[in-house]
This record gives C-alpha cells, structure tokens and sequence, in this order.
C-alpha cells in the first residue's frame, strides 16, 4: 500500500515537474525566437536603404541635384550597419579574456570626466544632465575602463534616445551603498517588460525603425556589471552597486589561471 502510495506521488511530481520544464522551455524558445527575428530585422532596415539608393544611382535615375542625398543616406546607413554589427558581436565576445583589462582608478572621477567629455552632445540634443556627486567624492577600485565607459554611454544616452525633449538626467552616488544612481525625468521603462528588460533585442518601443539598436544596449550594460562582480537593476532609477575588487582578483586569477591551462594543453 504504502510502496504504491509513494509511487503515485513521485507519478505526480514528475508529471508536475515535465509541465514546468516544458513551460520554461516553451518561454526561452520565445525569447530566442523574438532575439533572432529582432537581429534580422535591425540587419534588414539599414542594409535594404543601402542596397535601393545604391540600385537607384546605378541605374541613374537620381537627379543631378540629389545625387549628394543619396551619398549621404548609404553612408548613414553605413555607420547605423556597422554599429548594430559590433554591438551584436559585443555581445558575444563580453567576458572573453582578451578584451577584459581592468586596472585600478577613481570610478566617480570615470563618470565625471565622460560626462565632461560629452557634456556638448547633451546640450545639443536638448538634454540637461546634473551631477550630485560632490567634487571631492572619491571610490578607488579596480575594473575596464573602456567597458565602464559603455555602460555610461549606453544608460546616459538612452535616456536622450528614448525620451521626449527636453529631458533631466541625474546622476547620483550612494556613498553608504556603495552605488551610482542614474535616471531622468521622463517615461522610464514600461512596468510590463521590466522582469525581462536585461535579454537581449528587448525595447520598450512599439515601433523598431528608429535609428539605434535599443534591444542590445542592456542586455551588454547588465554582462559588463556582472563580469566586474558587481549587481544592476532598475526601479525607476538605474542603480549599479559596485562592490570592492575581491571578486575581481578572483576573476582575474582565474583568468590566468586559464592561460596557463592552455599552455600546458599546448605544450
């Protein structure tokens, strides 16, 4: 009795655990599919403009007066291409150890001097962005520059992108947290995708004919945080704790640890 008992349970939990593996299964077959149709169609849009204005002068019948036009749109088109190939590719490449160098710096004078730096492209694109983090604010650590520097470019640009004009941005440093705070006074991102707003090729927009590849932007910020050991996540406000450097002396270790593996499999 009680072996047939037992036996109708497990009966159960594995048909109930099945149901949930397929539901899950079911879910990232989704994503993916929706990633992929994504990627096509960000390839797609650009590529096609090129291939029209160039068919077009090929077969001459652009007028004279708007040849120039039709030079500028490929070229546009051209660099829009480029960028959405080496944001896809960044994607996939984040993490490998070639491009990971991370070297000890001050991160608040990181984020002052790129705000610096940009601060006439904000103006020129009718955004105002306030810095509340005092001058003499300092947090030592270590971590990629170059890869810090594309996180605040994609959190900080996007809130031009994909804001009506004119737009407050803030950025804010959580001295007892430990955590650099960035938000505007805008539309935000929807409540219904915030749960899956890190996967790739997500946008909060009805429509994905704009000019920037807004589906891969966070999906490359959130691996980027996480390859530091660090943690992201948005309520409104964008928040990165960035923790001390040990679990990057742990990442780093196992880096060359790696190469030296390798080495050995060469040798």
């Amino acid at each position: 009795m009680y072996i047939f008992l037992i036996y109708l349970i497990i009966k159960r939990l594995t048909r109930r655990l099945k149901l949930e593996f397929n539901l899950i299964k079911a879910e990232e077959n989704k994503r993916q599919s929706m990633f992929l149709r994504g990627l096509a169609h960000d390839v797609k849009t650009p590529l096609s403009t090129i291939i029209t204005y160039s068919k077009a002068l090929e077969d001459g019948i652009v007028k004279e007066n708007e040849v120039g036009d039709y030079y500028k749109v490929i070229y546009s088109n051209g660099i829009i291409l480029k960028e959405r190939v080496e944001n896809m590719l960044s994607l996939t490449t984040l993490g490998d150890e070639g491009i990971f160098s991370i070297e000890e710096g001050d991160v608040l004078e990181e984020v002052r001097r790129f705000i610096g730096e940009n601060y006439s492209w904000f103006v020129k694109n009718d955004a105002s962005i306030n810095v509340e983090i005092s001058d003499d604010a300092k947090f030592i650590t270590k971590y990629d520059k170059k890869l810090f520097a594309r996180v605040l470019e994609n959190l900080l640009q996007n809130r031009v992108y994909h804001n009506n004009k004119p737009v407050n941005i803030f950025v804010e440093w959580d001295n007892k947290d430990k955590m650099l705070i960035i938000y505007d006074d805008g539309v935000g991102v929807p409540e219904k995708i915030r749960d899956y707003m890190w996967d790739p090729m997500v946008t909060g927009e009805e429509s994905r004919t704009g000019e920037k590849l807004r589906g891969i932007g966070l999906a490359n910020v959130k691996r980027i945080v996480e390859l530091h050991g660090w943690d992201i996540e948005y309520d409104g406000k964008f928040k990165i704790k960035i923790k001390n450097d040990i679990k990057i002396k742990r990442q780093k270790n196992k880096i060359i640890k790696n190469k030296k593996r390798n080495n050995k499999k060469t040798t």
